[in-house]
């Protein structure tokens, strides 16, 4: 009993991280700097996603943001949050973390009440 307890946390925690990723992915592709008349490169906002929920042991991540990008989204990405000498910055990761802080905790505990963890 105490081993299928341990399981049914480890996927409730998998399951809340994923909803809280998600909606800090959507915060950022929302703020992310997006210019329509470009229709020759990607778009920042389409490289911005999650990966898997990763498990060591009891502890487990997820990763969001430009997650397996290459070097020039990732220079992109990096000139918008930052802004350079020749542009100011167009932030979009911080102002996500700060702003959606709230909805973020709230996805990940709305799963874990649905799930009887809270």
């Amino acid at each position: 009993r105490i081993a299928q307890i341990g399981a049914d946390v480890d996927e409730a925690a998998i399951a809340a991280l994923e909803a809280g990723a998600a909606v800090a992915v959507y915060g950022m592709q929302r703020r992310a700097p997006f210019d329509s008349s470009n229709v020759t490169e990607p778009h920042l906002r389409d490289a911005i996603n999650q990966s898997e929920v990763h498990s060591d042991g009891s502890f487990h991540w997820v990763e969001v943001g430009l997650v397996n990008a290459d070097g020039p989204m990732a220079r992109k990405a990096n000139a918008n949050e930052f802004g350079t000498s020749s542009m100011s910055a167009q932030p979009y990761i911080r102002p996500t973390m700060a702003e959606d802080k709230s909805k973020i905790i709230k996805a990940e505990k709305d799963v874990l009440t649905e799930r009887g963890m809270l």
